[in-house]
């Protein structure tokens, strides 16, 4: 993203950042930030850790819309991991092509009634089951 710099009263150089960033990792305003260089980049961050937020599901019984609905309900607010329990293999291939449709998640672990969805591309990213996923994947 790029973000054009801006001169406040002749020394001061801002920019600004999306209100989105600031919601999504709780910046209040007069809150101090880190900032850091790192060999050609300057890094932003709040120095504070992101809390993970986990949402369980039970889409039993449900109709398909609403199943879509749910799933991306819990992502919009932001869940990092969402387990959702069914009780039939329809539900189980909705849930799948629900998942699917979610930018920077997967489905990292799955049993005869739920399936582990999880945000990959948050900072707070465990590699370990992804790569069991993907191991178990391709054998």
């Amino acid at each position: 993203m790029k973000r054009k710099i801006m001169v406040m009263g002749g020394k001061t150089y801002v920019i600004s950042l999306p209100a989105p960033w600031i919601k999504k990792y709780g910046i209040k305003k007069s809150e101090e930030l880190d900032v850091e260089e790192e060999n050609d980049k300057v890094v932003i961050s709040t120095g504070k850790k992101r809390i993970s937020k986990s949402v369980k599901l039970d889409i039993s019984g449900l109709d398909s819309k609403l199943i879509y609905r749910l799933i991306h309900a819990a992502y919009i607010r932001g869940a990092d991991e969402i387990r959702v329990s069914f009780s039939n293999k329809t539900e189980s291939e909705l849930m799948r092509k629900a998942a699917n449709t979610l930018i920077g998640c997967v489905i990292v672990e799955e049993g005869s009634d739920y399936i582990l969805i999880k945000d990959v591309y948050g900072p707070a990213t465990e590699f370990d089951p992804i790569f069991k996923r993907v191991f178990f994947i391709l054998n």
